[in-house]
Order: structure tokens, then sequence, then C-alpha cells
């Protein structure tokens, strides 16, 4: 029988509208916990495009877009991060996720800061927190990110400054062979798909920036805290012993796009330390 999962997409009702996910359903039960993935910004559930069905061979593997992100709706306003964990959580809960049926939760930067509001605020709903790195910035930083945040005023303004700014910066990370470069323009289209109001998620990132160091040490759940060889690395190292249960894994060997790069070593790493 082939091990190859089912691949589907669907829509959760959230306060602010629509939450769009992806799942990918192994062909049989093989009882491990399902793994839920959360993405960073401002890109969309296409960032684990790759690793959807790989983790889907052997449990359910689900990933959102986040509020605002991809197919999913926003919040039409400034909000916290606490605000943006609340709805995600609310729609796991809506696929049938909590106390009774936890799940395994991975986010990498965005998604990382939600998945860590959602393990504080639903510690019975999280089994283990897996985090692919922090990124712990000074004030002085992220008072520089919020001032640097661009919001067009119109759609036409927003694609020539894409054209212009961010996607020179991304093609030199643009993978040469065939398959990875499909996934990675599949995962930069859809980033675009908030137009104008695509950094609005940033805004509660950063500010998020200001109390993450002390918010990482109230979660309650098991941490996973990989230290791979992103660019993440430095701060990960320092962030070291931040979570009161946390097991540290150096992994320098895994890049920053692992996920689309080196899916079947990752996967393996994340069933080695999840089973």
């Amino acid at each position: 029988m082939s091990d190859q999962p089912t691949l589907r997409r669907g829509y959760v009702e959230s306060p602010w509208g629509q939450l769009h996910y992806a799942q990918a359903t192994p062909p049989r039960d093989t009882g491990r916990t399902p793994l839920v993935m959360l993405h960073g910004s401002p890109f969309s559930s296409k960032e684990y495009a790759a690793m959807l069905p790989e983790m889907g061979r052997d449990r359910i593997a689900i990933a959102f877009d986040n509020p605002g992100a991809g197919g999913s709706d926003g919040p039409g306003r400034e909000a916290t991060l606490e605000e943006y964990a609340a709805v995600v959580a609310g729609g796991i809960a809506a696929l049938g996720y909590g106390p009774a049926k936890p799940i395994d939760l991975l986010g990498t930067l965005t998604g990382g800061s939600i998945a860590t509001e959602i393990a504080i605020a639903q510690p019975k709903m999280v089994r283990h927190l897996v985090l692919p790195g922090v990124l712990i910035s000074s004030e002085d930083q992220i008072r520089k990110s919020l001032a640097e945040l661009s919001f067009p005023e119109s759609s036409v303004k927003f694609f020539e400054e894409f054209a212009t700014t961010l996607l020179p910066r991304y093609a030199k990370d643009a993978p040469a062979d065939k398959e990875g470069d499909r996934l990675w323009g599949e995962m930069i289209a859809d980033s675009l798909r908030p137009v104008a109001k695509r950094e609005t998620i940033h805004v509660a990132a950063y500010t998020y920036g200001y109390r993450k160091r002390e918010r990482m040490g109230q979660v309650t759940v098991p941490v996973i805290l990989l230290a791979t060889g992103s660019f993440m690395r430095p701060s990960t190292l320092a962030a070291k012993g931040a979570f009161p249960h946390e097991t540290f894994v150096d992994v320098p060997e895994f890049r920053a796009d692992a996920f689309r790069t080196q899916t079947r070593e990752f996967g393996g790493l994340l069933r080695k330390l999840l089973d």
C-alpha cells in the first residue's frame, strides 16, 4: 500500500472571516500526534508545501495561512500578536483539536511567536512546541524595523515597490533546481495576495518583540528549540535556556530554507524528536 498522503485544502470560520489551511492525511491511522505548522511573514502555508506530504506520510499534518496571509482573512485593523494567536487557536480548535486531542505545534518567525502564544494560552492543546530558531531583537532594532515598514497607498505602488526593492532581495535565495524553483515561486506569489496590507502583521510581530523574551519564560509545555544554520542562529544560541521546559538541539547543517530544500532530512529530525 502506498504511503503517500491525501492532500486537501479547506477553510474554517474565524472572528475575522475565514482561515485557510492545507492538510495532509496519511493512508492509515498511525496513532501519531497531528502536526500543525505556522509560517513566517509575509509568506503563507506555501512555505510548507514540501513538508506537508513529507510529514503527512505517518501523521496528519496541517499548515495554516496566518490571518491576513495567503487565503486567510485578516483583522482589517492593527491587532496584537496575541489576538492573531487567539484566532489561529480558534481555527485549530475548529478542526477538532484541543485538550482531548492535542497537537504538536511548529512555527517559524511570526508563526513561531503565534505558536508560542497559543502554547501559553492553550497549554492543554499543545503537546510539544517546536521552534526552528527564535529571533530576539533589541529595542533599537525593533524601532528601526517598525520605522522601515512600508504601506503603499495603492496596489500599483505596492507592485512597483515589490519589483524594485523586495524581489531582488528574495531572488538571491531562489533555488536553481526545477522543483525548488517551482516551490519558491509559488511561495513568493502567494505572499503577494494581501497586496498593500502585506506588512500589517509585521506591526504585531515587531511590537511583540518588546515582550518576547518575557513571554518565552511563561511557556509551560515542552519546547524543542532548534539552532539551525539560518540567520537566526546567533539569536537562538543566545536564547538557550529561555523556556522553562526546553530541549535544545544544535543542528547547524539545516539551512533557513530546509522546509523546501532539505525536506526529507528535516522530516527525519522531527520524527526523531517527536515520536
